[in-house]
């Protein structure tokens, strides 16, 4: 298992990496919260080394979303594995999260 991790790139651009999972999803979602605190304006999540992601993948872009309209900065996510990318689809929810190719 690959404990998943949040690393800031630039002051507009983050990457996500390792395993999204119910059991690992809580703690990124805490880490992230602390890494995003000083975000603004745009706001890229890049999810290309993301190797695993059950639902629980989902309810994370869903709640840094949220955290992104309460900080009032916009975000965006690219590079979703196919996995995360189908359980967007099937919850129909690709017209709702911000998602670039």
């Amino acid at each position: 298992m690959t404990l998943p991790d949040i690393q800031k790139h630039s002051d507009s651009h983050y990457l996500i990496s390792g395993e999204l999972l119910m059991h690992t999803v809580p703690e990124l979602a805490r880490q992230a919260g602390q890494v995003l605190a000083d975000a603004s304006g745009q706001v890229l999540i890049d999810l290309s080394g993301v190797s695993r992601a059950d639902s629980a993948g989902l309810a994370l872009l869903m709640e840094l979303q949220r955290l992104a309209r309460r900080a009032q900065f916009e975000i965006r996510f690219q590079h979703l594995p196919d996995q995360l990318l189908q359980i967007v689809r099937l919850s129909e929810l690709e017209e709702i999260l911000p998602i670039s190719a």
